[in-house]
């Protein structure tokens, strides 16, 4: 992927401040910026009462925003607490903003967001 590649992507994702999620939002930083690929890692204030159903929920909206504040980029959304080792040529090459789950979770749906792939 060349230069000009790297800069038509942006990878966002949002932690809590829990110990956990920064740790993790530190290396997920570290390691987009060893790749050379622009990111949007936030943290994202978790109000009393609300659980990771809640947090989740929050995704489509911050997905909304930053395809707003940056329609010049493909977004590809990745879990905090993952690791790209490399950029996929999918990725450079689609004309879609792209987010991607955990294999664990098998699904989406428990979580409510319904997203997968925005055109």
């Amino acid at each position: 992927m060349n230069e000009y590649e790297q800069n038509q992507i942006i990878v966002c994702s949002f932690f809590t401040e829990d110990e956990y999620y920064v740790a993790h939002a530190a290396k997920l930083r570290e390691n987009l910026e060893k790749l050379g690929v622009y990111h949007h890692i936030v943290a994202m204030e978790k109000k009393p009462g609300e659980d990771w159903a809640d947090i989740c929920r929050k995704k489509v909206g911050f997905l909304a925003n930053v395809c707003s504040n940056h329609p010049d980029k493909k977004v590809f959304w990745i879990d905090v607490d993952c690791e790209l080792l490399e950029i996929p040529e999918f990725i450079v090459r689609s004309t879609a903003d792209i987010i991607g789950f955990q294999r664990s979770f098998g699904s989406h749906r428990p979580i409510g967001t319904g997203l997968s792939v925005a055109p």
